[in-house]
């Protein structure tokens, strides 16, 4: 945050646990905000059973927790976003809410978001 930066956190409880959590910092310089961290407890995950299956264009796909942090995070934040998708299971997330492979990277794992 010294250096120029905002910082945001989204926090998703369920009786008053926190199941799943998000952060994302915002660089005034470079005009665009990276989603840092997000993570969902491992007994909160799709994987585990808490999900709610969605039908869009005819195709089904499953919406975890980690989709309402991100959708909580995009709608907190202006401008275009980025992020770096290291594992199957954030790239399912972000691609699902529309994020896209960034054509200018040459690492397939960098998602931006305009």
């Amino acid at each position: 945050m010294k250096r120029g930066r905002e910082a945001l956190a989204v926090v998703v409880e369920e009786e008053n646990l926190v199941i799943g959590y998000g952060t994302a910092l915002r660089d005034r310089r470079r005009k665009w905000t990276e989603l840092m961290i997000v993570d969902v407890d491992r007994y909160s995950r799709r994987s585990a059973g808490l999900a709610a299956e969605v039908l869009l264009d005819g195709q089904r796909f499953e919406v975890g927790v980690a989709h309402v942090v991100v959708l909580e995070l995009m709608n907190s934040i202006q401008g275009p976003l980025r992020a770096d998708a290291t594992n199957p299971g954030s790239r399912y997330v972000l691609k699902s809410l529309g994020f896209v492979h960034d054509q200018g990277n040459p690492n397939p794992c960098i998602l931006t978001f305009e």
